[in-house]
């Protein structure tokens, strides 16, 4: 596979191992100062983890885990398009 990231511009880097991902999956509101790198404009959701925020999709979220800290544990990562990349996240645990 394409090892270097340079050979892969606006994907995420490769990673050898494994991807934890922690933090929050909280509403991203119209208006929000992060709302120009939202693929959707309108509300939606989105996977913060005090490092950076993306717009995500969740399969299955009950609406009293917004906010709570999470483990993502399956996941998928859909590159950026015109209006940006996107988080699916799969199944998560809580952590809180």
């Amino acid at each position: 596979g394409i090892r270097d990231q340079k050979d892969r511009p606006g994907l995420m880097p490769y990673v050898a191992g494994p991807l934890i991902l922690r933090g929050r999956i909280q509403l991203w509101n119209n208006g929000s100062s992060l709302e120009s790198v939202c693929v959707v404009k309108s509300d939606c959701l989105a996977f913060a983890d005090g490092t950076a925020t993306i717009c995500c999709a969740v399969t299955s979220v009950d609406p009293q885990v917004l906010g709570c800290l999470v483990q993502v544990v399956s996941w998928n990562y859909i590159p950026a398009t015109s209006g940006g990349a996107r988080l699916e996240i799969r199944r998560f645990l809580l952590l809180e």
